[in-house]
């Protein structure tokens, strides 16, 4: 874990953190976002300026290191949150990405997660399918934020039940 918490600490204290989650390049383990930008205004960093923490790997592998040592990779284009991950989401990530995924899923917006493992690749194409993923192999309830308790018929267009916990077969 010292590790973990030492390269997370160097790339903070290199880029800085964020609240907004378009400027965002990374989730690190304990749910903090990387700010990717230089002005403020846009995101202008790329994930591939990784390279400088693992030398002698080229800039793909750099990143796929990175997102082996927990970091989550972030992206939100034109109001739609993808992200993908290869290590198995920490606690802190978890809570944070559902209450990222409850927003989507009451804003409607696009979203996106990716799983990658040593066997195959999965996409879930959208916040109730990754929420599902959540609850069903992840061992975490994806509570909705308090905010959203109260608007859950709207936003999951149904007072049945819990929902996400159907959607076990990503897209």
């Amino acid at each position: 874990m010292g590790n973990t918490m030492n390269l997370d600490l160097l790339v903070l204290c290199d880029y800085g953190a964020t609240d907004d989650l378009s400027l965002a390049l990374w989730m690190q383990s304990d749910g903090t976002l990387v700010n990717g930008s230089n002005d403020g205004c846009s995101r202008d960093c790329g994930y591939a300026g990784m390279v400088r923490y693992y030398p002698g790997m080229t800039e793909d592998e750099a990143v796929q290191a990175y997102m082996r040592h927990g970091a989550v990779r972030m992206d939100c284009s034109e109001g739609n949150i993808s992200f993908e991950f290869i290590a198995p989401l920490f606690r802190q990530q978890k809570k944070a990405l559902s209450a990222l995924a409850w927003r989507a899923a009451a804003e409607k917006r696009g979203f996106t997660a990716v799983r990658h493992n040593r066997k195959s690749t999965k996409a879930y194409g959208d916040a109730m399918a990754f929420l599902g993923y959540l609850s069903s192999y992840c061992h975490f309830e994806p509570v909705p934020p308090d905010d959203l308790k109260g608007r859950l018929e709207e936003i999951l267009g149904t007072t049945e039940g819990e929902p996400w916990k159907n959607k076990r077969t990503p897209m």
